[in-house]
């Protein structure tokens, strides 16, 4: 299984790195963090500098794509929503997460 985890300046650290350690530890699964350039990513506290080699236009696929918390507008940068975008995003409607509660 190949994970990416796409970094931006601003990013929430326990967000990327928690799901990292954890995740890494699963059989056969391949952790990945991505910028949209290679080089040092700064997280939102400025206490974790990451260094990143791979940039997003260099994912060629994934089976999991975990973003982290951060500031809202790295979600509206074209090259990081082309980069991932297939077409094919699920989206949940407030109802049937509601119902889920309910179920659950």
């Amino acid at each position: 299984m190949h994970i990416v985890i796409p970094l931006f300046a601003g990013f929430e650290p326990l967000d990327a790195i928690g799901p990292c350690e954890i995740l890494g530890y699963l059989p056969g699964a391949t952790v990945r963090f991505v910028a949209p350039e290679a080089g040092r990513v700064q997280d939102g506290l400025g206490a974790l500098p990451v260094e990143v080699a791979t940039r997003y236009s260099e994912v060629e696929s994934c089976d999991v794509l975990l973003i982290p918390g951060g500031p809202a507008q790295a979600l509206t940068d074209p090259d990081f929503v082309a980069s991932y975008d297939s077409g094919s995003v699920a989206k949940a409607t407030p109802e049937v997460l509601a119902r889920a509660r309910t179920l659950g």
